[in-house]
């Protein structure tokens, strides 16, 4: 049983820190893209 609920709660850290690495990602290749706009 609290096996289960460790599991739930790294579980739960995983999918958050994807996310905001997901969110992270996004945004510099936003700026990298907005760059290279400029650039040309």
């Amino acid at each position: 049983m609290k096996f289960r609920l460790f599991k739930n709660l790294i579980m739960k850290l995983v999918i958050n820190n994807t996310k905001m690495f997901t969110g992270y990602f996004y945004m510099v290749q936003f700026e990298i893209n907005k760059g290279c706009l400029n650039i040309l």
